[in-house]
This record gives structure tokens, C-alpha cells and sequence, in this order.
């Protein structure tokens, strides 16, 4: 009933309560030491939930995404931050959808 499939192709269940202690745990640990996440998150769905690497990965990093938005968002409201430093992060865009293709070449080193 609280489970969800997870994996390429068929996969395997897991418990959503299990998923969301682990998200509260890893939430509570980030925010008093003041770190990200995602070093927790992914080994801890690849090891302890049988998660296929990739999709822990992706899963941390959706995270980090939302983290982010959301202290962008929070900086922009207080009016802190360096705006230079939002149009050079705007500029990195394009290279990144530019050569992400290319990031094949990197694993062959």
C-alpha cells in the first residue's frame, strides 16, 4: 500500500514511510551542520533501499535543485547577493546544454 517502484524496468518496491524518515534524517543532519544533503541521500537509497546508482544520483541532485531555487529566491527577497554573480551563472547555461553531449569523451579518461 505505501510502497513505490523504483529501478529501470520493472524494479523493486520500497516504503515510502522508510523514504520519508530517511528525508526527515538527512534533512535534520544537513541543516544543523549546515551542509548538503546529497552526500547522505544517495549513499543511503543506494545501499540501505537498493536504488540503482544513476536514479540516487538523480534524486540528490532534484534535490539540490529545489535547495537551491529555493535560497536564490530567499537572497533575492532580503536583496543580498552579487547580481554580477546571477549573470555569470546565466552564461554558464548555454555552455552546459552546449556540451553535455560531448561529456561522453570524460568517462574515457
Amino acid at each position: 500500500m505505501f510502497e513505490a517502484r523504483v529501478g529501470a524496468g520493472i524494479g523493486h518496491a520500497v516504503s515510502l514511510p522508510a523514504l520519508m524518515l530517511v528525508g526527515l534524517a538527512v534533512g535534520y543532519i544537513a541543516g544543523m551542520f549546515g551542509l548538503g544533503g546529497g552526500f547522505l541521500l544517495t549513499p543511503t537509497l543506494m545501499y540501505v533501499f537498493g536504488v540503482p546508482a544513476p536514479m540516487a544520483v538523480g534524486s540528490a541532485l532534484c534535490q539540490t535543485c529545489g535547495t537551491s531555487l529555493a535560497s536564490f529566491l530567499k537572497y533575492r527577497k532580503l536583496k543580498r547577493g552579487e547580481p554580477r554573480i546571477d549573470i555569470v551563472m546565466l552564461g554558464a547555461c548555454p555552455g552546459i546544454n552546449l556540451l553535455s553531449p560531448e561529456s561522453h569523451f570524460v568517462s574515457r579518461w
